[in-house]
């Protein structure tokens, strides 16, 4: 038998009261679960936040019209609104999207004008692989606010919808071009051009990234020439990231010959260091720490040089420390995304911080994706220390003949293509996807590629003659980059062979070392890898 709870009733003057401390009331439980949320962490929190969301079963008394019940029914509306959103939150960091979709649902339910709501709903569709529903529910969203509001969806639910687009044209990226190529007027800048043919890479590197939500933290440097895509793939994950939950850092090393210490680190770390820096913050000597350790007071006291001198040292294990330790930090414990591109220009400070940061990502929930341009020996020795030390390498490698016509395809926004064309710009462009696009801007800013609005694409033969066509400003200054980056040897190979004409004889170069073929086989090699030239039967 169950005992029948204690329930007094207390007058006092005009009131009545009704006392029932023995009671298990659902609203004061629910109310007590939903309050105490911030307090708690790990499994008592999950345990909490599913037991608070059994309990609500609608709106408090539905049907009875009281002033005091509508005060109260919004009260636990609103508190089972934040009940879903950290619900929501929860099931992305853990990756159960599935479970994701069905509060956001709820929370849509909840009040359908709350665009906020919608915006989640449609990333949990995405991250749950329903593209398709996530587009459907921007659309449903577009009519409510229409029809109830008269407003358009706000620019970041529109930016919000255009990027799932773009990751369901990355896949399938010729439906429905030809349908939709008039409504274009221009696309000589290509900026919203999605990814392509790098579908694999990213998978592989988002079930690296995902390790990091089950403490399986871990490195991946992704190398390649330039213009082969590598800060396009960087941008996808990081999105891809974010909308998982992961606290998203981000920095980028300076192209300069003598890089400032720890610069980026500091550029990646900013956010945390910016906030642990305030009144009250968890570090609030932090920031101070880090500029003495970097830029110590100077002195006038000759004596004082040596004592001054070794402490630097010992200074920079501090804010070796102090980084990581930052670092480490997460909120609520989210996993954490480090993103550090083109460390082929990383300082000596920073390399150090990042092999010993490598040593210590196992058990973690932080995943780094590093990015460094692919090609000479100084390159090759920090990609191989990082690899040493518990980095893994993904190369990008440049795009076939298809990948190229899917790409001339989505940035031209076409279903057909004039004839030579893809094959043109794939033997230009050795597929890189950087000289494809510029390549594409080239032609049409020269008036030899245009679009009629009924015949569509058209090219002027003459730019099929390699003779024409110039090489796009951009490209070539991509092209001196690899140049300045060969050995001296190897450049006066390449520049014989560039006197020689565009197609080579090998036995033409015997003049130039006739007693070293060894030495002019690898420097053939080597130019061969490095995309500067290409052998041809």
């Amino acid at each position: 038998m169950q005992s029948i709870p204690e329930i007094r009733i207390e007058t006092s003057g005009v009131s009545v009261r009704l006392r029932c401390d023995t009671a298990d009331v659902d609203v004061f439980h629910f109310r007590s679960l939903v309050e105490s949320l911030p307090s708690l962490d790990g499994q008592s929190r999950e345990r909490a936040l599913r037991e608070a969301e059994d309990l609500y079963k609608g709106d408090f008394l539905d049907g009875f019209t009281d002033e005091w019940c509508e005060d109260e029914r919004r009260c636990l509306r609103a508190l089972y609104g934040r009940l879903l959103r950290q619900l929501i939150e929860a099931s992305r960091v853990s990756g159960q999207f599935d479970k994701g979709v069905s509060y956001a649902r709820k929370l849509v339910e909840l009040d359908s004008l709350d665009e906020e709501s919608h915006r989640e709903l449609m990333i949990l569709y995405h991250l749950s692989g329903d593209r398709s529903a996530a587009l459907v529910q921007f659309e449903t969203l577009k009519r409510i606010l229409q029809d109830e509001l008269d407003i358009p969806p706000s620019p970041a639910t529109a930016e919000l919808h255009k990027y799932i687009r773009s990751r369901t044209e990355g896949r399938s990226s010729l439906d429905a071009r030809g349908a939709e190529s008039h409504r274009y007027l221009g696309t000589e800048n290509f900026s919203g051009t999605p990814m392509i043919g790098r579908e694999a890479y990213f998978g592989d590197l988002m079930r690296v990234v995902d390790g990091a939500v089950r403490g399986l933290g871990s490195a991946v440097v992704v190398s390649g020439e330039a213009g082969i895509g590598k800060t396009r793939l960087a941008e996808s994950v990081a999105a891809e990231a974010g909308l998982r939950g992961f606290d998203v850092l981000q920095g980028r090393c300076p192209d300069l010959k003598d890089p400032p210490p720890y610069h980026v680190f500091i550029q990646a770390l900013w956010p945390r260091i910016s906030l642990a820096d305030k009144p009250g913050g968890e570090a609030s000597s932090l920031l101070s720490t880090l500029l003495q350790a970097l830029a110590p007071k100077p002195s006038s006291d000759a004596a004082n040089t040596e004592r001054r001198l070794r402490p630097r040292f010992f200074d920079s294990a501090i804010v070796n420390e102090a980084l990581l330790n930052l670092l480490g930090k997460n909120q609520r414990d989210r996993p954490t995304l480090l993103i550090l591109e083109d460390i082929h220009g990383i300082d000596k400070a920073s390399t150090t911080l990042l092999v010993t940061l490598l040593g210590r990502l196992s058990k973690t929930k932080l995943s780094v994706l590093l990015t460094m341009r692919s090609g000479g020996d100084a390159k090759a020795e920090i990609l191989s220390q990082l690899i040493a030390n518990g980095a893994s390498e993904m190369r990008l490698e440049p795009l076939g003949e298809r990948g190229i016509e899917m790409l001339v395809r989505t940035a031209l926004r076409a279903k057909s293509l004039p004839s030579g064309l893809v094959r043109f710009v794939w033997e230009r462009t050795n597929g890189i996807p950087l000289f494809v696009l510029e390549l594409l801007k080239f032609l049409q800013g020269e008036g030899l590629l245009k679009r009629d609005p009924l015949l569509g694409w058209a090219v002027d033969q003459r730019a099929l003659n390699q003779a024409v066509v110039k090489v796009p400003s951009r490209v070539q200054e991509v092209i001196r980059q690899r140049i300045q980056g060969l050995d001296s040897e190897t450049r006066k190979i390449l520049c014989a062979a560039a006197v020689l004409g565009a197609q080579v004889e090998f036995t033409l170069i015997d003049w130039w070392e006739p007693n070293c073929s060894r030495r002019r086989r690898q420097d053939f090699d080597f130019l061969t890898r490095a995309c500067a030239w290409s052998p041809c039967q």
